[in-house]
């Protein structure tokens, strides 16, 4: 991974405000993990999502989850999720695949022409 990705995605974010000031609106900076293949080379963690979202993002979206993951894990991560929105005062989303043939660490094998394969992230 490469520095400087909040820096630029805060600015993507501001002039997404500047274009679209109305509040209310779910307006950001989406990061679909498994919809895009660049997105899906980084290997972006929850942590990383949250962090984005909490300047210019809109949640955390498509992410790969391994077997393991328990209810009471996502449960936890959708309240991350929910009490950066309340802080922040705008609306985030959660969205999240459960892999039930992988385990953290090995990459996802979709065979879908609107998923791409990531590596499966561990909460």
């Amino acid at each position: 991974k490469e520095g400087g990705s909040r820096p630029s995605s805060s600015n993507t974010g501001a002039q997404a405000k500047r274009l679209l000031p109305f509040d209310g609106r779910y307006c950001g900076l989406m990061l679909p993990v498994l919809e895009d293949g660049g997105l899906a080379d980084m290997n972006l963690k929850a942590s990383d999502l949250l962090l984005i979202s909490s300047c210019c993002g809109v949640g955390i979206d498509c992410l790969p989850l391994g077997r393991s993951t328990s209810t009471e894990q996502i449960a936890r991560l959708m309240c991350d999720v929910a009490s950066l929105a309340y802080r922040g005062r705008k609306p985030l989303s959660c969205r999240v695949f459960v892999c039930p043939e992988c385990d953290p660490g090995e990459r996802t094998q979709f065979d879908s022409p609107y998923l791409c394969n990531a590596t499966v992230q561990s909460l």
